[in-house]
């Protein structure tokens, strides 16, 4: 359930695994990937500043239109939500109808919902912890004084431009033969971080989450932004990115007709690879992409590509072996890469180099950025306002450990620590009872769940980094002749030389940013984590089953992903091991197709809910649902205790959005709509049938033998 934000340069983890649960990023991202339902790098407290400063102003790649975008200008008029019905015909909008009436789409999102508020009420307590710790008189970091100096040297920035990034267009336009643009491929790699035809990252091993191995995806423009070009779901975002394209190429310096012949060209080449790739968008389960070639193998297969530099330049040209996501999709930038496709070759790599540095250069270059945004995502962020949270971010990465822990000091205690710890050995008591009593599992498989759930880890709230700040890049501020660019450059060789020594670490688990509005399982290392930010969604509450409906139903959520067709594939130490019979597979297959017919009958606003796609997060709120009731049971819970535990998962879910958002999210999102998620699950809730007397005549009735459930 993670709550997602814009996606860095490393998207090769961007589905690592499917199962660590975006509950929220729907309701909280702006921008989405085509293709990335979970970033784990995002989630990483990077320590570079280049990392930082990607996300802070990564609007500027082109794949921003790789992203949820949709255009308010021709948007068609936004929704009508809370429409006053009764509860036994639709739960979510008559419990909700208050909250959505007067729920309005703030002018940063496409969406509003209880989460961007919680998101939002996270984001100014930040800040005025940022600004309590900078205002301490004995606090000095040269870090924050010069990174800010930097970036707010307009006047610099005017007067230079692109200039500090012209030689290596010159560089880019003067090679002549492929050998020659091999050269300018590795200067770009370790000056600029650009990798136009060769797309690598760090990544930690599927299979042993104690291996670092080295993975190659698809070159892109960062976003899937070649799958544009020829998937039809996603053709209205095609003008978007020719917009960008063209103001990328003014920028260079191009005529309007060498700019129109340019893009031409860059869409034909991006459309032939695709024609030889997969599509990532439709892509589920890492597992299937998760293809292991030694060093020798990748060189039979890879000729031209300097792949084999590379590795050597890297010193990681000794490794086992090298996961290669599509191995037809190298061939196919292999065949391309002749001389006599050169001049295509040059054009797509110019237009990566300055898609990735265009905020760093000139004000009207952000301003067009900025505008280009606003219309994309249909937000009306002023300058003032765009500014302000750039210079903030900046600020919070260098400190961002001690906000954390006065955060958690001020706003989740010790007392809501236990609170969540309680309540999670509560459901681990559940699964466990249910589990022994499952009537479809072998007894060996019952064994090995068990086991799996005995050993489960739980994190709640900071947890410590384990990263060394002694190895970091310092920055050359401006007085010593340091800019922006100069700065970024003088990371990336930083981190190039330094990538081995980093690489050869032994890979530890992710540590993230406990201000998250985020809860989620990590069958790598079968541990349940719950971060502090989530408390805003129920900040203030005390009522013991409006909190069952709230963060109890989240956990029993995320616990439920061990066992999904995903998280059963990992054992209790996190290793993949098939732990399951035949026979039970079968008969998950069995009850999981039920699940998915079931899901599929739903529509939200016009668009049918895909049972298949969003079949482990259904399944997962299921289980949930029937957790929480099974321990409001326990405590001899009456009708109107359930009332309220229905009721606070209703309102845990209430979201307004426009029709454009709506038809992402169905193309998109693993997430049933979320009044769906809503609707279904109480409908397939027999305790729900119970407590409102839900009778056949009542749309939310479903035929109990029609009903549904894994658990």
């Amino acid at each position: 359930m993670e709550n997602k934000n814009e996606n860095q340069i490393n998207e090769n983890n961007s589905e690592t695994l499917e199962n660590t649960d975006n509950m929220f990023d729907e309701n909280t991202a702006v921008l989405k990937s085509i293709y990335s339902q979970d970033d784990e790098q995002n989630r990483k407290k990077s320590r570079k500043i280049f990392g930082i400063i990607l996300i802070i102003i990564l609007a500027i790649s082109l794949a921003v239109v790789g992203y949820i975008i949709y255009d308010r200008n021709n948007a068609t008029e936004e929704k009508e939500s809370g429409v006053n019905v009764s509860l036994k015909d639709d739960f979510y909008e008559s419990i909700n109808y208050e909250t959505l009436k007067n729920a309005k789409i703030p002018s940063d999102s496409g969406v509003w919902s209880k989460a961007y508020d919680a998101t939002k009420a996270i984001e100014k307590i930040t800040n005025e912890l940022t600004d309590e710790i900078l205002e301490d008189p004995n606090y000095k970091n040269e870090n924050i004084d010069a990174i800010l100096e930097l970036y707010t040297d307009y006047e610099g920035r005017n007067k230079r431009g692109i200039s500090e990034l012209q030689p290596y267009l010159d560089m880019v336009d003067n090679a002549k033969t492929i050998e020659e643009f091999n050269d300018v491929l590795m200067t770009l790699n370790e000056d600029l971080g650009v990798n136009p035809l060769i797309s690598y990252a760090a990544t930690t091993d599927l299979y042993d989450s104690k291996k670092t191995v080295l993975m190659f995806e698809q070159i892109t423009l960062s976003g899937n932004v070649f799958e544009v070009f020829t998937n039809s779901k996603y053709s209205t975002y095609v003008p978007y990115i020719e917009k960008l394209m063209k103001k990328i190429f003014e920028v260079i310096g191009y005529s309007e007709e060498k700019t129109s012949e340019s893009i031409k060209q860059i869409e034909e080449f991006a459309k032939l690879i695709q024609s030889k790739s997969i599509n990532r968008g439709e892509v589920r389960d890492n597992f299937e992409i998760y293809n292991k070639y030694t060093f020798d193998e990748i060189n039979n297969e890879i000729k031209k590509l300097p792949i084999k530099r590379l590795l050597s330049e890297l010193k990681v040209d000794k490794e086992e072996f090298y996961i290669v996501t599509d191995m037809n999709h190298y061939k196919a930038v292999d065949d391309y890469y002749t001389v006599d496709n050169l001049g295509v070759i040059k054009e797509f790599t110019k237009l990566t180099i300055i898609s990735a540095y265009l905020e760093f250069t000139t004000e009207d270059n952000i301003k067009f950025i900025l505008d280009f945004n606003n219309q994309l995502q249909g937000t009306s962020i002023s300058m003032e306002e765009f500014e302000e949270d750039r210079l903030y971010s900046f600020k919070q990465y260098y400190i961002l450990d001690e906000i954390e822990k006065r955060y958690e000091a001020k706003y989740f205690t010790a007392d809501d620590k236990k609170k969540v710890a309680d309540l999670v050995e509560e459901v681990k008591a559940y699964y466990e009872e249910v589990i022994k009593n499952c009537d479809w599992l072998s007894e060996s498989t019952k064994e090995e769940a068990l086991k799996k759930l005995s050993q489960m880890k739980v994190k709640i709230g900071y947890q410590e980094s384990e990263e060394n700040d002694d190895d970091e890049y310092e920055l050359v501020p401006k007085s010593k002749g340091g800019t922006l660019i100069s700065n970024v450059i003088g990371e990336n060789r930083f981190n190039f030389k330094n990538f081995y020594k980093n690489f050869e670490k032994e890979a530890s688990e992710t540590i993230f940013s406990t201000l998250e509005v985020n809860a989620f399982y990590d069958p790598q290392n079968n541990s349940i984590n719950f971060l502090a930010g989530f408390k805003e969604l129920y900040a203030n509450e005390t009522d013991y089953y409006k909190l069952l409906g709230y963060f109890g139903f989240v956990i029993g959520h995320e616990i439920s992903h061990a066992f999904d067709s995903t998280g059963s594939k990992f054992d209790e130490n996190g290793k993949v091991r098939d732990w399951w019979t035949a026979e039970d597979k079968e008969n998950y297959e069995i009850l999981t197709k039920k699940i998915e017919e079931y899901y599929s009958k739903y529509e939200y606003m016009g668009y049918k809910v895909d049972g298949k796609k969003t079949l482990p997060e259904n399944i997962a709120d299921l289980a949930a649902m029937k957790a929480m009731i099974s321990i409001a049971e326990s405590k001899g819970a009456t009708n109107d205790d359930y009332k309220k535990l229905f009721e606070a998962y209703a309102d845990l879910w209430a979201e307004k959005s426009n029709k454009e958002y709506a038809e992402y999210l169905s193309i998109n999102d693993t997430h049933s709509p979320s009044k769906i998620r809503v609707n279904a699950v109480l409908s397939s809730t027999d305790k729900f049938y119970e407590v409102y007397d839900i009778k056949e005549t009542d749309k939310m009735y479903v035929p109990k033998e029609e009903r549904v459930g894994l658990w």
